[in-house]
């Protein structure tokens, strides 16, 4: 009788380390869940989280009655930590798999035909709204651009700090202002000769592929594909990439390259101008101007190395054209809004620094309010920590300005015009 009530009691003790590192796991996944989830499922998974800690406050006395001495608890206590490790690491080790990127599209020929030039404007822009799979798929291909390494442990961490981005600014405004502009290019083309642009995405559906795949599948056999971007950055590329191995002169398709943004020439012209209308001409000689670049890592330096040199090369031009309006080129800096030195700190105080009463911090190699733009720059000018006597102003984007919808509406009927005759 003695031994049965023994072994009752060995087997509830064993049920209730069963519980300790079941509650251990699953406290491990609601805290990945937690961190990574929209909401209102990241509230579930805070709530189901707590009550999964409190499980284990409950369990570990309970696993321990039976030898209750300081050792045991110990060693409970670390059994039920290392649970919990070992769930957000299953969780996080997950993730990998949740959000690939997908394989490129194959062009389907159809005997429909549409004699019109089919467009489609790729950027490098995020989703309106934090999306667990976007943001993941950026992850795998800001590796794959430099065959980098985020390491699984920090996964849930980084989508949780993007997660909170979204959230401090109530979403980015980036795509839509893509689309406006999409929509002022076309009201400025023939539409005898050029269907609606399609929007596709460096990262996100539809793919530049993806979307001169759907155009072929209309019958288009004329297509521009045009990079709504300042230089050539490391996504940029990776994303135009993907159309090399569509093989489309084998379907009888014929794809059009248009310059990138830097290259039409009026483009610095009208930043300065832009930058210019913020300032007095009286005082534009004592005025500092921050012209801001996008950067990048430097391991994608070795590979796309052409983004920040154009980038700089664009800025220099912006520098001259603000110097024939009156602005001291001395007191004109160019400055990167991550990865490179100077930083947009660093540039303001430099520029407080000479004198300058009124600073023009200009996003000039961004064209759309994105994340970076609204939060980065912006709290890179809170840290300068600038006394009262220098007022500093940030440049909007250009969005759907009317001058570069016309440009750019300009530079897609040059590039199809030769193929015309």
């Amino acid at each position: 009788m003695v031994g049965s009530d023994n072994e009752r009691a060995e087997g509830v003790i064993g049920v209730w380390w069963a519980m300790l590192l079941g509650f251990g796991l699953a406290a491990g996944l609601s805290l990945v869940g937690f961190l990574i989830a929209e909401r209102p499922l990241s509230r579930l998974f805070g709530v189901v989280g707590l009550a999964l800690a409190v499980g284990l406050g409950v369990t570990i006395p309970e696993a321990v009655r039976a030898q209750p001495n300081g050792l045991m608890l110990l060693i409970a206590t670390v059994g039920a930590l290392a649970a919990v490790i070992g769930g957000y690491w299953l969780g996080a080790s997950l993730l990998t798999s949740v959000a690939p990127i997908p394989a490129v599209a194959t062009l389907e020929s159809t005997e429909a035909e549409d004699a019109r030039v089919g467009l489609v404007a790729v950027a490098c822009v995020e989703p309106e709204r934090y999306r667990l799979r976007a943001t993941l798929r950026e992850a795998t291909s800001l590796q794959q651009a430099a065959d980098a390494h985020i390491p699984e442990f920090a996964l849930p961490f980084l989508l949780g700090s993007e997660r909170a981005r979204y959230r401090s600014v109530g979403g980015s405004k980036a795509r839509a202002q893509l689309r406006h502009l999409l929509d002022a290019v076309h009201e400025r083309l023939p539409g005898e000769r050029f269907l609606p642009p399609l929007a596709a995405w460096c990262v996100g559906e539809p793919y530049p592929d993806q979307a001169v795949a759907k155009l072929v599948e209309a019958g288009v056999r004329r297509i521009v594909v045009f990079p709504v971007s300042v230089a050539p950055s490391a996504r940029m590329r990776q994303a135009l990439d993907r159309l090399t191995e569509l093989h489309p002169s084998a379907e009888g398709v014929g794809l059009i390259d248009v310059p990138y943004l830097a290259d039409l020439a009026p483009l610095d012209e009208h930043l300065a101008d832009g930058i210019a209308a913020l300032v007095p001409e009286s005082a534009r000689a004592n005025a500092g101007v921050a012209l801001v670049g996008t950067g990048q890592p430097h391991e994608w330096d070795r590979v796309y190395p052409e983004g920040p040199d154009e980038e700089t090369a664009f800025m220099q031009r912006v520098r001259l054209a603000l110097g024939e309006r009156g602005f001291d080129q001395e007191r004109v800096r160019l400055v990167w809004a991550e990865w490179r030195q100077p930083d947009v700190t660093d540039g303001v105080r430099h520029l407080a620094a000479l004198g300058c009463s009124r600073v023009v911090v200009a996003p000039a190699c961004e064209p759309f309010a994105t994340l970076s733009v609204k939060l980065d720059v912006a709290q890179a000018i809170r840290l300068a920590r600038l006394d009262d006597a220098t007022e500093v102003e940030t440049l909007p984007s250009w969005g759907d300005d009317a001058e570069l919808a016309a440009m750019i509406a300009e530079s897609l009927e040059r590039a199809v015009a030769p193929q015309a005759e």
